[in-house]
């Protein structure tokens, strides 16, 4: 989380194997490593996405390859440039590492840099491939990587509830259980859930800057409630981020053909920069007809 709702965006440099960049692309992002049984590498109880800062930006190489592509000689490598919120950073004090360990939601892609040497002007101590092996490259379609989100999502929901209870108290809990009794399982969750998109709504509407601006993108290109719910649940910092880049965002949503493909676009966004909003949206969406139709 961002300490005290305030970003700290800082240039960060990753290295990935060209097998893999195809996939970074199509996704549009860099994936935590996570599990080590399949083979993604990190340290020890340390999960997230790791990069080097300027001044360790040359070590990224050392996770990279030189790969002849075209089979003419030359052998081609990639970095990426990043910028990373390091608000929202992984502690790795205990891990003896120079790298950044940073949340997946908080790296963003800005540039791809690629390097081209032959055997003339290759530098020692590089790791260098002998043959390009399609077969190698990773599929961006495949399940796993749906299965990761999911997994992920899922650890993501289970850290949440169990950081709510927490904070209850012995008659707090008491009183929800005596509640839980008299109310069927399918509305009390859909009441927890509209209670948790009616605090979101709250804690947006408290910044009238970022709301006027939340209603104008709406307006401005003809998207509908569903857009104004989306994005006012998101978490004031991320709603914060998304709008820094705002002018760069209107600019996608012009080049796209109809209004709904400029809602799919914002509500994937959305739901990419915090997941929690897919939960929520719905609730969100009757929260917002609703007070509607009491002033109508």
């Amino acid at each position: 989380m961002a300490f005290d709702g305030k970003a700290e965006w800082q240039r960060a440099w990753h290295g990935p194997k060209l097998e893999g960049l195809y996939s970074i692309m199509y996704h549009g992002k860099l994936a935590a490593s996570r599990n080590a049984e399949q083979g993604e590498r990190l340290l020890k109880n340390l999960p997230g996405v790791y990069v080097h800062k300027d001044g360790t930006m040359d070590k990224v190489l050392n996770y990279a390859r030189f790969v002849p592509l075209c089979r003419d000689g030359v052998f081609w490598c990639t970095k990426w440039e990043l910028q990373v919120d390091r608000a929202d950073r992984i502690d790795r004090s205990k891990h003896g590492t120079d790298q950044w360990v940073q949340e997946e939601r908080s790296v963003r892609l800005v540039a791809l840099w690629v390097l081209g040497r032959t055997h003339e002007t290759m530098e020692e101590g590089f790791e260098v491939q002998e043959a390009w092996e399609p077969a190698l490259e990773a599929n961006p379609e495949s399940k796993r990587f749906a299965e990761i989100e999911q997994e992920h999502h899922a650890v993501q929901q289970n850290d949440q509830t169990e950081n709510a209870q927490v904070g209850l108290s012995a008659q707090a809990e008491d009183q929800q259980d005596e509640a839980a009794k008299s109310v069927p399982a399918e509305e009390q969750q859909h009441q927890e859930v509209t209670a948790r998109a009616g605090a979101r709504f709250q804690a947006t509407g408290q910044n009238a800057d970022m709301l006027n601006r939340v209603l104008a993108l709406v307006h401005d290109f003809g998207m509908d409630t569903r857009v104004e719910a989306a994005l006012r649940l998101m978490a004031p910092h991320l709603l914060s981020d998304l709008l820094e880049i705002e002018q760069d965002f209107r600019e996608k949503l012009q080049g796209l053909a109809t209004p709904q493909d400029r809602i799919n676009k914002t509500i994937w966004l959305v739901c990419e920069t915090d997941p929690a909003v897919k939960e929520l949206i719905e609730a969100g969406f009757e929260i917002l007809n609703g007070q509607r139709a009491s002033l109508a």
